[in-house]
């Protein structure tokens, strides 16, 4: 998430109503992810198609009516009044018309036709109860109750509790869609014959409960391989549930877990904080073997080569090749469509995408980004950490973790500063908030003693740059650790700094 979104820890406690420890964010009245002392979830992004964009047909005898039900019906108009800035940087306020149908609001008019949405989300106003539902959850019975009322219209789900259970759901407020019809673009309306009635139960969404592999994972991927082990049948599933590539990061993360039969909290603690780059593993040797194979390679293009083949593939804070890289592949991917030689390809799903498509734009490209490393650092291999920096207060640290789509589960982006050889994540001066982007709260809970956990947040728990809870925990994070997230009332009194109560 972008670092100035500014999660925020908390542990919501009223005896015999709710004990819950998560995150949320400013002005959402309930936790979104978390644990208590029986089970856990968390959410990461799906897909689901959500809208439908509904054609009606203008009734040619009534103005600002349409045809439906083979009856005439009034659009409906509101008058509102809106803050709109203008290019000097001046705010007025201006009347606008917003139009609606029956179905939903008006997008477009045309002549002949008006073009409205049908819309689940629109209808998901419960979206913080179904959150509060699922966090006083004691049990996996009372938590798939709380699911089943579908009252948060997205996101994957991953859960786990104290008695050994693990599950996935893919979930959504889909509607149930007529089979033979296209609603990629606009479907059209004559009655409501034409039109969606009724929601598909949770019970029809993809879903993985126990496997026999042992684990599930999610990093924002379709279904279907959320574990190597036991992957989702599709082909059982409406084509309108999400489908689609297996993109890196994902991939990085199931091969993680496939390293070894199990794991302890350390060894999660490392998998988490891994700054393998998968994307590099895949394409590296052949740019290297593409300059090394052309008999009209500069010297600067080899001198890229020689850093890429003595880089360890990570983007950990000193690794020296990982800034050269970046910028190849960003050049190079930016010319080349598609760039890999061989695409994704579902009966290869982690070990496709690979390779490159054009081995002398490859070489081109490379020579490019020596050139332009060289002129922005000095160095062509400067190291990562010198060039990403992590910042609060006094704290200036060397960065690791690049963005997710270059096949890293250290998911960071580093924003620019004043400096053009620096980016930040973290207090710029000036700057209300953090910049930055990636991983920001950390939350591991260890089911196997109830309530254990560990956790950090990034950024700190203020924005009060004059607080040192601003930037108390950034070293840790830049470390590789986690703190332990006290829960139990023992453990609290046990490591409070400070009680009060409010008046």
């Amino acid at each position: 998430m972008q670092w100035s979104s500014l999660y925020w820890e908390a542990h919501v406690r009223v005896p015999g109503t709710i004990d819950f420890y998560g995150s949320t964010l400013v002005g959402i009245p309930v936790l979104r992810a978390g644990f208590n002392d029986r089970l856990g979830f968390v959410t990461t992004n799906n897909a689901p198609d959500l809208d439908d964009v509904v054609t009606l047909t203008v009734d040619p005898s009534k103005a600002d009516h349409y045809l439906f039900d083979g009856g005439s019906r009034p659009l409906r108009r509101r008058e509102a009044t809106v803050q709109v800035r203008h290019d000097d940087g001046s705010m007025r306020d201006e009347r606008r018309t917003f139009w609606s149908t029956h179905i939903g609001p008006v997008i477009h008019r045309s002549g002949d036709r008006i073009f409205t949405v049908l819309s689940t989300r629109l209808d998901a106003f419960q979206y913080f109860e179904g959150f509060y539902d699922l966090s006083k959850a004691r049990n996996l019975d009372e938590w798939n109750t709380a699911m089943r009322r579908n009252l948060v219209p997205t996101s994957n789900f991953t859960y786990a509790d104290a008695d050994g259970n693990i599950l996935y759901y893919w979930n959504a407020r889909i509607p149930v869609r007529a089979d033979g019809r296209d609603y990629r673009l606009d479907v059209e309306a004559k009655s409501g014959a034409d039109l969606w009635t009724r929601m598909h139960s949770i019970d029809d969404f993809p879903r993985l409960m126990n496997p026999p592999g042992g684990y599930v994972q999610n990093a924002n991927n379709p279904p279907q391989f959320v574990s190597l082990r036991d992957p989702i049948e599709m082909s059982a599933f409406p084509q309108q549930f999400e489908r689609g590539a297996l993109g890196l990061r994902p991939q990085l993360a199931l091969d993680l877990l496939e390293q070894k039969p199990s794991y302890s909290v350390d060894d999660v603690i490392d998998l988490k904080y891994s700054t393998r780059m998968l994307l590099a593993e895949r394409v590296k040797r052949d740019v290297v073997d593409a300059v090394r194979s052309s008999a009209d390679a500069s010297q600067d293009a080899n001198t890229g080569a020689d850093i890429l083949e003595a880089w360890d593939d990570r983007v950990s804070a000193g690794s020296r090749g990982a800034v050269l890289f970046q910028r190849f592949w960003d050049l190079y991917s930016d010319a080349v469509r598609p760039p890999f030689g061989t695409p994704w390809q579902e009966t290869s799903p982690t070990t496709t995408p690979s390779g490159i498509a054009d081995r002398a734009a490859a070489v081109r490209h490379l020579e490019a980004a020596v050139r332009a490393v060289r002129d922005q650092y000095g160095s062509p291999s400067v190291a990562w950490g010198e060039v990403h920096r992590f910042r609060a207060g006094t704290l200036d640290i060397p960065g690791d973790g690049a963005t997710g789509t270059y096949g890293t589960f250290r998911v960071m982006t580093f924003a620019a500063g004043d400096d053009p050889r620096v980016r930040v994540a973290g207090h710029l001066p000036g700057r209300d908030a953090p910049v930055g982007f990636g991983d920001g709260w950390v939350l591991l809970v260890d089911f196997s003693k109830p309530g254990e956990a560990w956790s950090v947040l990034a950024y700190g728990q203020t924005t009060k740059l004059d607080s040192p809870h601003s930037s108390d925990q950034l070293q840790l994070f830049a470390d590789h650790k986690l703190r332990r997230a006290w829960y139990s009332e023992a453990d609290i009194k046990a490591n409070l700094r400070r009680e009060y109560r409010p008046q």
